[in-house]
């Protein structure tokens, strides 16, 4: 049963409160505002300083695979104009024009993996004076392709170059716009155009081509095909418009001519191999029809019978179409895989002639010998003759198909110059950058949360070290601007809140803490309280000086002491002066009457904190400041000290040696754990007793609390000042 229990209350500490965390960011909305306003402009600047892209298209159409399967057109199962079984023709093209296949060809034709630049840059006076910076157009550049090192180009007088290589020994020497070269031509060099006086330097570099040039350069480049026809539009971005354009023109160009290329290279394969047939063939005829010649001379026989005559006829109908299937096999072989359809049915359509002839062997075998022999040498001359004149007709129709080979890719229209870059999507640039702003500003406020933990449980001394929780104060704006006020020392009076606004629910609280504590004074030793706090900020102040009203006004006669010689601020709260105090008090310079200030409340007596000391902590440790706590202890109901920060000094810990009851302030989200826990330590190493906790700034708008619950369902009033109004009560 426990561990039933127990394992419920660990799954309910575990759910998430999204409402509390919705609050929690609701609470630093404009740390929120701020940080997103701070990313947008970002984005902002990012999108102002972005280079201007220009994208330049080509459109481009792939047609289906013609290669030279224009001579398998009229054979019968067989087709002409599917592609290859791997993909389809504008899928194979898409993948070629990235790769390096294309890519590579296209760097080296326009050099752009050479750079060509003034070897010393103008400095920011001559760029001021100058109207444009040296520039050069080069147009062709070779060199050995194991030589990587820098050239130097040199513009002259009367529109002359010279070319140095890297121990400035003179390479070649021209004008502008011819074509320089060296002896062995190894070095090879063109500029069209020069713009800068004579003497300027460049520096001529050629990078070798490799895997992440080509990698940059595809990444570039977009083709899409929306409607899978085969209609390509391929565009390529850069900053430079010209050079875009011309690169794009260039792949283009390149595409087309390497398709050419590939079928004028399957065209001259199979031309090859018809022209080593033809020969072979002739000798194949040659040789049968002196077979066939021997024959008639030694059999004596000229005429042939009718029967022999069909079946021979029959016999190479059959042979004619293996021969035509042999040979688009062959020319099929360079352009399909062995599982494509079209080879599949080419090779059943041999199969089945094969079957055929073999029916009209069978039936050549029931001849007479004689006649079997006469028939298979005119069927061997016969089909000689027919192979040999197929191969000189495919020789020919192969010669026309090259000479008028076209390409698959075909160009409809060359990219021109942009006229206006690619327009950069603000809306998406600073819906991002908005995004990218909640999301830090979620991690910055949850991340400190995570990272540096502050207190927020008002039972935590309870779960942690068995001190009861006796009051949860929630958080009040009033208290929140007079602790700004006496951050900043603003020299105004400050109200109690008690009597400022006796209805808020701060002040219930505090109501709530007077019932509490004067249960716990009567099974106290003294009537001596001491209001601690770990460390400054915490509304230690505000609880002592509220809290002692409350109790003048039960009819008790209260002495607040302010124990903070350092920097106590009691005093401004009933807008008294801080000395005479409790420091004069101590040394004896002034005597209890002039020390004690009355306040407005004839039950409520001040003792403020005097001038500072030079030595507060001997002050408080000395036996005169103990008597004169014994002897007010004996003059009033209930003495109210309030200390200095535990943490600080310890002044804290010497004067709470003096009371009873001790109560410590804790401010909600203002501590880490370590340093309550020293601060509690450090009180009881020191033999002082924390006897309950005081949790304040609690702010109910973090969590659904009682607090938010309570404010929005009861309304405390005197109905004698509203008699109209009945008093609000829980439903």
């Amino acid at each position: 049963m426990n561990t039933l229990t127990h394992g419920k209350a660990n799954q309910e500490n575990i759910e998430i409160d999204f409402v509390a965390l919705f609050h929690q960011l609701l609470e630093h909305k404009w740390l929120i505002a701020v940080i997103i306003a701070i990313s947008l402009m970002g984005g902002k600047y990012y999108a102002s300083k972005q280079i201007p892209v220009y994208n330049p298209d080509v459109l481009i159409q792939v047609e289906s695979n013609r290669g030279v399967s224009g001579l398998t057109i009229g054979l019968p199962g067989m087709g002409g104009g599917s592609g290859p079984s791997l993909g389809s023709p504008a899928a194979i093209q898409i993948a070629l024009i990235k790769s390096r296949y294309i890519l590579t060809p296209v760097i080296q034709s326009l050099h752009l993996n050479t750079n060509l630049s003034p070897s010393h840059p103008q400095s920011r006076w001559s760029r001021i004076l100058s109207r444009s910076q040296p520039e050069a157009e080069m147009t062709l550049f070779t060199f050995p392709p194991e030589d990587n090192r820098p050239y130097y180009l040199v513009s002259e007088k009367g529109n002359k170059i010279s070319l140095f290589d890297s121990n400035h020994q003179r390479i070649l020497e021209g004008k502008i716009g011819e074509r320089l070269a060296n002896q062995d031509k190894s070095i090879q060099l063109q500029i069209n155009q020069i713009s800068a006086r004579a003497g300027t330097k460049f520096t001529l570099m050629q990078y070798p081509i490799n895997d992440r040039m080509v990698r940059s350069m595809a990444r570039r480049i977009t083709i899409d095909d929306p409607e899978k026809l085969g209609l390509l539009t391929l565009a390529y971005q850069d900053t430079n418009p010209h050079l875009a354009a011309r690169v794009v023109n260039e792949i283009a160009k390149v595409t087309q001519h390497k398709n050419t290329e590939k079928k004028s290279l399957e065209a001259s394969k199979i031309l090859s191999f018809l022209s080593k047939q033809l020969p072979l063939a002739k000798q194949d005829l040659t040789r049968a029809e002196l077979a066939l010649n021997r024959y008639h001379t030694t059999s004596g026989k000229i005429d042939t019978k009718l029967e022999i005559k069909n079946l021979i006829q029959e016999i190479m109908v059959i042979e004619k179409q293996l021969i035509n299937l042999r040979m688009t096999k062959h020319e099929m072989f360079y352009q399909y895989t062995k599982s494509h359809p079209s080879m599949i049915n080419l090779k059943r359509r041999i199969a089945m002639l094969h079957e055929e002839k073999k029916e009209l062997l069978n039936e050549v075998k029931k001849l007479p010998l004689m006649d079997q022999m006469m028939l298979n040498l005119l069927r061997d001359v016969k089909m000689k003759n027919a192979l040999n004149t197929i191969l000189l007709s495919k020789i020919q129709e192969m010669k026309i198909i090259q000479a008028g080979l076209l390409s698959d890719v075909r160009i409809l229209s060359y990219a021109k110059i942009p006229d206006s870059a690619v327009p950069i999507e603000r809306a998406k640039l600073y819906g991002g950058s908005i995004i990218i702003g909640l999301i830090a500003s979620i991690i910055l406020i949850f991340g400190r949360k995570f990272i540096f933990p502050r207190i927020e449980d008002p039972y935590w001394t309870e779960t942690r070290f068995n001190i009861p929780n006796l009051a949860i104060i929630p958080y009040s704006k009033e208290q929140f601007k007079d602790f700004q006020d006496l951050k900043r020392n603003v020299k105004k009076p400050i109200m109690l809140l008690s009597q400022k606004d006796p209805r808020n629910l701060s002040i219930e609280s505090l109501r709530s803490l007077r019932t509490s504590l004067q249960v716990n004074l009567s099974c106290a030793n003294n009537n001596i309280i001491s209001i601690l706090g770990a460390s400054p900020g915490v509304g230690k102040t505000f609880v002592s000086t509220n809290l002692a009203y409350l109790l003048a006004t039960a009819d008790k006669r209260i002495l607040l002491v302010d124990a903070d010689l350092r920097k106590g601020t009691v005093h401004k709260y009933f807008n008294l002066d801080p000395s005479p105090g409790f420091a004069e008090l101590i040394q004896g310079s002034v005597n209890i009457e002039e020390a004690l200030k009355l306040t407005s409340h004839h039950n409520l007596t001040i003792l403020p904190r005097g001038n500072y000391p030079v030595d507060p902590a001997e002050l408080l440790s000395s036996e005169r400041c103990k008597e004169l706590i014994s002897l007010f202890s004996k003059q009033f109901d209930i003495i109210l000290i309030d200390t200095a920060p535990v943490l600080l000094v310890t002044d804290a810990v010497l004067i709470s040696a003096t009371s009873a009851t001790n109560y410590l302030v804790l401010g909600s989200n203002v501590h880490q754990a370590s340093h309550l826990e020293m601060a509690i330590k450090r009180l009881s190493s020191a033999g002082v007793t924390v006897h309950g906790s005081i949790f304040n700034f609690h702010n109910a708008t973090s969590k659904k609390s009682s607090y938010q619950y309570y404010s929005s369902h009861y309304y405390y009033e005197d109905e004698s000042d509203h008699p109209k109004k009945k008093r609000r009560t829980l439903v």
